[in-house]
């Protein structure tokens, strides 16, 4: 468990996606690849991330699913069938794809939502953008980064 000092918050500032904000009186605590800030988890830290259009890997921090920011991210939407392979962490493929966010662009981190409840149980890295897959019949198009029940999931200080 690390706490993190006012200068190593300044720095991770600058790292955080822009939905993200620290204050020097927030208590910044890292913990197993995960940030809490004043006690919630907020971000993980992943290098599962590459930006698809340089091909190389990056260190970048993906929301955790019990942040309350993610609503601000862009969503898709899975159907009842798709659900059980997310929650054993496979990439979402374009027949589970219900609803797409018009926004959503390649390399976009998104939030998927489960069509029945409407819950967020996943969050994931879009490989193409939203034009496309609505255009598509089949394939992959999220990478499950981050899902309901995963290591990081319960992780609790």
């Amino acid at each position: 468990m690390k706490y993190l000092s006012g200068k190593d918050k300044k720095s991770l500032q600058e790292q955080l996606p822009p939905l993200f904000n620290i204050d020097k009186k927030d208590e910044i605590i890292e913990f197993k690849d995960v940030l809490f800030k004043n006690k919630n988890p907020i971000l993980i830290k992943s290098q599962a991330i590459k930006n698809l259009q340089d091909n190389q890997s990056q260190y970048h921090f993906i929301p955790h699913l019990k942040s309350s920011q993610i609503k601000e991210y862009k969503t898709i939407t899975i159907d009842v069938g798709a659900v059980p392979f997310l929650l054993k962490g496979a990439d979402m493929m374009r027949p589970g794809i219900t609803n797409i966010d018009n926004l959503i662009k390649k390399d976009d981190i998104i939030i998927i939502v489960d069509e029945v409840k409407g819950l967020r149980i996943g969050i994931g890295q879009s490989l193409y953008d939203s034009v496309q897959i609505k255009e598509m019949k089949s394939g992959k198009i999220i990478k499950t980064l981050h899902y309901f029940k995963d290591d990081f999931y319960n992780i609790m200080l």
